[in-house]
């Protein structure tokens, strides 16, 4: 099961658990391998960090994308008031400068908000995609170990205390995702009224 995705060895997992042999005299249960299903558990914890980590290096994409945009935008008023200094002259002349001048700070300033705009929206973009994709993968989770969690409840009590604290970190980590995308969101919207 090398190189697979979270959301393969979800799959695999459940493919897992429906080819196990049902439980005698007891409806809806079926007898789990320990061993072979405690393996294919541990290539699934294996695999989160990896899939939390993928998301994390997307949002850090927003910060390198916001800060270009700075650079682009000083770099476009470093050259206005470059160019502003070059064509102050005599009376006339200076007047003129001056207008020009400030015409060109005003598209300058103009220029480096729309490109600092831009990048921003496609940075909460960026963030709140991944988010929502991280989201997803937790309520999967949550749903398998939710389900895993009733089935083996009365047979395995050291497998089932292993699901229940991977279940309930995984409700935590959704919970704080769901909250920041939440927040994400809420800004992207307050951002849009503005």
């Amino acid at each position: 099961m090398a190189n697979m995705t979270l959301e393969d060895l979800i799959d695999e997992l459940a493919v897992f658990l429906d080819n196990c042999k049902a439980t005698p005299f007891s409806a809806g249960k079926v007898s789990v391998p320990k061993e072979e299903f405690l393996a294919q558990l541990e290539e699934l914890k294996m695999e989160i960090p990896s899939e939390v980590e993928r998301s994390r290096e997307i949002v850090a994409r927003k910060d390198m994308i916001i800060a270009e945009a700075q650079a682009k935008a000083e770099a476009a008023i470093n050259n206005a008031a470059k160019e502003a200094a070059i064509m102050i002259d005599e009376s006339e002349i200076v007047a003129m400068a001056n207008m020009r001048a400030d015409e060109i700070i005003k598209d300058a300033k103009n220029q480096a908000a729309q490109i600092l705009a831009e990048a921003r929206e496609e940075a909460e973009g960026i963030q709140i995609g991944a988010m929502q994709y991280t989201s997803g993968m937790m309520a999967g989770l949550e749903n398998m170990f939710g389900t895993l969690y009733d089935i083996q409840k009365e047979q395995y009590g050291q497998l089932v205390e292993g699901l229940g604290a991977n279940l309930n970190k995984i409700r935590q980590n959704r919970a704080e995702i769901d909250t920041q995308l939440s927040l994400w969101v809420d800004q992207e919207e307050e951002t849009e009224e503005e």
